[in-house]
C-alpha cells in the first residue's frame, strides 16, 4: 500500500498532534498490526479535525488494533480477550462518534445552504473540499460502525477466525491419525459371518419361546489365531445348518481418481468348534492360514472414559467402524445373572454381534454382544464381554469343545448393609457363604457358613458378580485358593472344584438342527439324559425322546406334540433314542395310524395321529 497516495487522496491536514497519530498508524500498518479500516479512522479524523474526545477514541481503537482485542470483522488475530466492562465502555464512545459525524454532515449541509443564501458575502467554500470532506465522513462513519458491531456484546468472547486446514492444531490431526491407524489395523482381523439355520422368532413371547423358524443371520467375528480360529457370539451361530465366513479387504480412503471400491472377497465354509451359552461365546474355524489376528494377551486394563472403537457388520454393512468411550466397567445388567460386561456408547446395531471393541492401542476390550434399545437400533447402551472371559472361553472351547461348569458345593450371596447390621459383620459389602453342601468340596476343605470371602486366587473379591466371574474362569483341574474372614480372623483354604451339570434355560438350546429335526412331524427331539432330567423337575420317565422344539408352521403330519413332552413308546414299542424314533416312522405308510405314549407335565397320556 502506497501511503503517500493515501495521504494526498485524503487531503490530510496535519498539525503536531495529527502527525504524531499518523506516524503511529504507519508503524502499525508496516507491522501488519492494523487494518485499512482502522487506518481510515485516523486519516478521516485528520481531514475533519475531530474534537479531542474523538482523537482519544481513535487512540483506543489503535490500542485494540495492536492486538489486545479480536476484531473478527477485519480478520485480526486474538491476543488477549477483552472483558465485558471494557467491551461495553468502548461501544458507547464509538456510537457517540457516529452521532458526532451525523452532526458534521448536517453542518456541512447547513454551511452549503448558508453560502447559497449569503452569496453576496465574500465567503467562498471550495466544492472540491466539501466533496472530500463528505467522502471522508462517509468512510469514517462506516469504519466506526463496523468496529462498534464487532465489539463483543455483554462480555461474550468473540468468534474465532475460520482457519484453513493447514492452520488446524496438530494435536487434533495426531489424534485422528492415531484412531485411523488403530481402526485400519484392527479391521483386517474382523470378518462377516452368514448363518442359515433355525432359531426363535424375534417376536416370540414367553409362551411361545420354543417355536423355531428358518432364519438367516448376519453377524461378525474376530480372528484370534492365524490358522483360522474365530471368536463370535453364541447367539449368532445357534441353530446353524450352515456357517459362511467372508474375509475381504476394505477401502480406507477416498482419493479422487485413485479409489478402489470393488474389493475381492474370500468366502469360507466354517466348522463349529464349540459354544457356551453362559458367556454367549462360540468358536468357529475356517480352512485358512497366515491370517491377521487380534491377540488375546494375559494383561488386561480398561479405564472408564477411554476411547474405544467398535467394528462389525450392522445390517450386513461389513467393516463398519464406530467410535465412543467406555461408559462403565464391570456392569451387571441382570442382577440374577452374575455376568459382568463393559458398557460403551459406541453405536452398536444388529449385525455388530461378535465383533470386537478395541481401545486406542488396538487391544481387545471385549466382544460386542447386545444392546438396550426401545426401537431396535443403537441408543448408546452397548455391552461387550470382557477380554479375560473371551480368552478363557476360547481356550476351553478350542481344547474341549465345551466349557465345563464347576461347583465348590457352597452357596454364597451379597452382603447388604441390613445383613451386615443384623449379623454384626465387620463390613457391609462383599460376599458371604450362607450354606455348605455336605460331603462337597467346600465342606471337605473346611469352609463354613458365615465365612466372608476376601481373596480368590490372590484376587480381592468385593462383590457377588466378581466372585462368580472368578469362579467361572478358574483353571479347571487345579485347586482354588480362597482366603476367608472367619470371626474377624483370616483363614486360607484350598478347594478342588468339581464339574456340575449346566443349567438349561431353554430346551431348544440343546438341539442340533442337522440331526435333531424330524421334518415330517415338525419337531426337534433329543435323547433323555441326566442334564434334561435335571432341567425337568418331577419327571417320571427314565427313558424316551424329549421334544425340545417345534418348527413354525404346519408340518406334513399334525401330531399335537408340545415342547417338554417325553415320547416313551410308539404303538406300544418302547423308545430310548431319537434314531429309534426315526426308524419306526420310516416303516409307516401314508394313512397308517400312530399312537405315542407321552409324559406331559408328569402325567402319562396318548397322542394319536395318522401319517399324511
Amino acid at each position: 500500500m502506497n501511503l503517500s497516495i493515501l495521504w494526498r487522496f485524503w487531503g490530510f491536514q496535519s498539525d503536531a498532534f495529527h502527525s504524531l497519530s499518523l506516524n503511529v498508524v504507519f508503524g502499525f500498518i508496516e507491522e501488519r498490526r492494523i487494518t485499512v479500516a482502522a487506518f481510515e479512522l485516523v486519516v478521516g479524523a485528520g481531514v475533519l479535525r475531530l474534537r479531542p474526545v474523538l482523537i482519544v477514541l481513535l487512540v483506543t481503537v489503535l490500542e485494540l488494533a495492536s492486538g489486545r482485542h479480536t476484531m473478527t470483522c477485519f480478520g485480526m488475530r486474538n491476543r488477549r480477550p477483552v472483558g465485558s466492562n471494557r467491551s461495553r465502555a468502548l461501544q458507547v464512545p464509538v456510537m457517540y462518534a457516529i452521532f458526532d459525524l451525523d452532526l458534521k454532515i448536517l453542518k456541512l449541509g447547513c454551511s452549503g445552504e448558508k453560502m447559497y443564501r449569503s452569496r453576496h458575502q465574500r465567503i467562498i467554500v471550495s466544492s472540491l473540499l466539501m466533496e472530500r470532506q463528505m467522502k471522508a465522513i462517509t468512510r469514517l462513519r462506516f469504519a466506526l460502525f463496523c468496529i462498534a458491531v464487532s465489539l463483543p456484546a455483554h462480555g461474550q468472547k468473540p468468534a474465532k477466525q475460520a482457519s484453513t486446514p493447514t492452520d488446524r492444531p496438530g494435536i487434533l490431526q495426531e489424534y485422528d491419525e492415531a484412531i485411523d491407524d488403530v481402526a485400519e489395523r484392527a479391521m483386517h482381523s474382523v470378518v462377516e459371518i452368514e448363518v442359515t439355520g433355525f432359531g426363535k422368532p424375534e417376536s416370540s413371547d414367553d409362551e411361545d419361546q420354543q417355536t423355531l423358524q428358518r432364519q438367516r443371520v448376519i453377524g461378525s467375528g474376530v480372528i484370534v489365531d492365524p490358522d483360522g480360529y474365530i471368536v463370535t457370539n453364541n447367539h449368532v451361530v445357534a441353530g446353524a445348518l450352515r456357517i459362511r465366513v467372508i474375509v475381504a479387504p476394505t477401502t480406507v480412503e477416498l482419493v479422487t481418481g485413485h479409489t478402489q471400491l470393488a474389493n475381492s472377497q474370500r468366502v469360507y465354509e466354517a466348522k463349529l468348534i464349540g459354544t457356551n451359552r453362559y458367556a454367549d461365546l462360540a468358536v468357529i474355524k475356517i480352512d485358512a492360514h497366515d491370517l491377521p489376528i487380534i491377540a488375546l494377551p494375559e494383561p488386561f486394563h480398561v479405564r472408564l472414559g477411554e476411547t474405544v472403537i467398535a467394528i462389525g457388520s450392522p445390517q450386513g454393512l461389513d467393516h463398519t467402524i464406530t467410535k465412543g468411550i467406555v461408559s462403565a466397567v464391570g456392569r451387571q445388567p441382570e442382577l440374577d445373572r452374575p455376568m459382568v460386561y463393559v458398557q460403551t456408547d459406541a453405536p452398536i446395531n444388529p449385525g455388530n454381534s461378535g465383533g470386537p471393541l478395541v481401545d486406542r492401542d488396538g487391544n481387545l476390550i471385549g466382544i460386542n454382544t447386545f444392546i438396550y434399545s426401545s426401537g431396535g437400533g443403537s441408543e448408546g447402551l452397548g455391552f461387550a464381554i470382557p477380554e479375560p472371559v473371551v480368552r478363557f472361553v476360547y481356550y476351553e472351547l478350542k481344547a474341549r469343545g465345551f466349557v465345563p461348569s464347576v461347583s465348590i458345593g457352597a452357596h454364597a450371596q451379597s452382603i447388604t448393609p441390613d445383613l451386615a447390621a443384623g449379623l454384626k459383620l465387620p463390613q457391609d459389602h462383599g460376599v458371604i457363604f450362607s450354606d455348605i453342601d455336605k460331603a462337597g468340596p467346600a465342606a471337605d476343605a473346611g469352609l463354613r457358613s458365615g465365612d466372608i470371602v476376601e481373596l480368590m486366587d490372590s484376587v480381592p473379591i468385593d462383590s457377588f458378580p466378581k466372585y462368580t466371574a472368578y469362579l467361572y474362569i478358574h483353571k479347571r483341574g487345579t485347586p482354588l485358593r480362597m482366603e476367608v474372614l472367619r470371626g474377624g480372623k483370616p483363614v486360607t483354604l484350598f478347594i478342588t472344584a468339581i464339574n456340575s451339570l449346566p443349567t438349561v434355560d431353554s430346551l431348544s438350546d440343546l438341539t442340533n438342527p442337522r440331526k435333531d429335526l424330524i421334518p415330517s412331524l415338525g419337531v426337534f427331539v433329543v435323547d433323555l439324559n441326566d442334564l434334561i432330567t435335571a432341567a425337568l423337575p418331577g419327571l417320571r420317565s427314565k427313558h424316551g425322546v424329549v421334544v425340545a422344539g417345534v418348527l413354525e408352521g404346519e408340518p406334513a403330519t399334525l401330531t399335537n406334540l408340545e415342547v417338554g413332552d417325553v415320547v416313551r413308546s410308539i404303538n406300544g414299542k418302547p423308545l430310548s433314542t431319537s434314531d429309534e424314533l426315526r426308524q419306526q416312522l420310516a416303516n409307516f405308510k401314508t394313512g397308517d395310524s400312530v399312537a405315542f405314549e407321552v409324559e406331559r407335565q408328569s402325567v402319562l397320556q396318548y397322542v394319536a395321529f395318522e401319517i399324511e
